[in-house]
């Protein structure tokens, strides 16, 4: 993946990272996940 790119992924993952770590919650519950906002 070029560089700019995963910059640009990894900024998305730090700004949602507790969106994130409730869908992997609920995930694991079998439950049903939340959207999250998608990158722009």
């Amino acid at each position: 993946m070029p560089s700019k790119q995963l910059k640009m992924l990894l900024g998305w993952a730090a700004f949602h990272q507790e969106e994130l770590m409730e869908n992997w919650l609920l995930a694991e519950g079998k439950q049903e996940l939340f959207s999250i906002e998608p990158m722009k």
